[in-house]
């Protein structure tokens, strides 16, 4: 159970960082055109 409950956390990380970096690009995006 522990080691399922960590696999989704680090997905779930992992997506956020995705997420997080997406964001980043699209204001860079913005700021610069």
């Amino acid at each position: 159970y522990y080691a399922q409950v960590s696999s989704l956390n680090r997905i779930k990380s992992t997506i956020d960082c995705l997420a997080y970096r997406m964001i980043i690009l699209n204001w860079w995006y913005f700021y610069t055109y």
